[in-house]
């Protein structure tokens, strides 16, 4: 009887060893086949990057159409990663890609939001830093500072903002919102040292018409400035165009309310790689003389580079 019970348990774990089997070379398969005449991005160990429709794959190569070097075999020993692209976006038999920076411009938030684990780290001007965390699909947190030195005084201004992405049923509106800390330090080496500081806390509202491409923003701003209240809100008007493959024009207006001389504008390009962004172009603000109500304008170059994090980017 023993040795009755002792074949019989043979055979049943031979016989779930072999269905096991068979079960991950079907769901091999299935992933393959499930990949045919998919849009897909291939990225190559050796850096390239192909984009096409898979029109054949099985356990050592995979077939894809591409547009510019046409169908192409991969073995997939040299394949580092292969994802799928919701559509390939083509013009004039190139492709522009769908890996756009969004969540900001040059400065002024989007109502597009990171997703969870994203974390980008960007410069601005080389003194200015920060770092940007997507804590879930819809809240984002981000920190940064700025110090310099200038004759006989030295100044540390230090911010954190938080944003959330509020759920609306639109595919071409998006709604945001957040809140802003910002906090300066100063401190004098004339005659003596001394120490003193500048703080405010500013809510805002943001709006964003159009796709993660092409997409135009509005925000209103309203806070506090050392206790006491602003006179009145921030305007900024905020867009981003996709106009080459990577790169991506720019422009970001801030109005001060109620209506008056004061100006701060950005204007430029963005390009985007897959986890570096470069961003580059003019400043131009406006400032009242000390005396009497006449403006001067002042223009200078503005760069920015973004360096993004972890395996959360398309």
């Amino acid at each position: 009887m023993t040795r009755i019970k002792i074949c019989i348990y043979r055979g049943l774990f031979r016989m779930i060893s072999l269905l096991f089997l068979i079960s991950i070379i079907d769901v091999q398969n299935i992933n393959a086949q499930s990949r045919l005449k998919e849009t897909s991005r291939v990225e190559m160990k050796n850096g390239n990057i192909h984009h096409g429709d898979v029109l054949y794959e099985d356990e050592e190569i995979i077939e894809l159409s591409t547009l510019i070097l046409g169908t192409i075999k991969i073995q997939k020993k040299d394949i580092l990663s292969i994802s799928k692209l919701k559509r390939l976006n083509t013009r004039k038999g190139q492709y522009w890609s769908n890996n756009l920076m969004t969540d900001r411009y040059f400065l002024a938030p989007s109502a597009f939001n990171l997703k969870r684990g994203q974390i980008y780290y960007q410069n601005n001007l080389i003194a200015g830093n920060l770092v940007s965390v997507g804590l879930t699909d819809r809240i984002s947190a981000e920190g940064g500072f700025v110090g310099f030195q200038d004759a006989g005084s030295g100044r540390l201004s230090y911010w954190t903002r938080i944003k959330v992405n509020i759920p609306i049923q639109s595919e071409r509106f998006h709604l945001g919102a957040g809140a802003f800390y910002a906090s300066i330090l100063h401190e004098s080496t004339i005659g003596f040292s001394r120490l003193t500081r500048n703080e405010g806390i500013n809510i805002y509202v943001v709006g964003t018409f159009g796709s993660k491409a092409n997409h135009v923003s509005s925000a209103l701003s309203y806070g506090t400035w050392n206790g006491y209240w602003e006179d009145g809100p921030v305007l900024n008007v905020s867009g981003q165009f996709q106009v080459y493959s990577a790169t991506s024009f720019l422009f970001e207006v801030y109005t001060f309310l109620p209506f008056n001389l004061r100006r701060l504008g950005f204007i430029g390009l963005r390009t985007d790689w897959k986890k570096v962004s470069f961003s580059y172009g003019l400043a131009s603000f406006n400032r009242r003389e000390s005396r009497g109500l006449d403006y001067t304008f002042n223009t200078l170059p503005w760069f920015g580079l973004s360096i993004r994090f972890g395996d959360h980017w398309e």
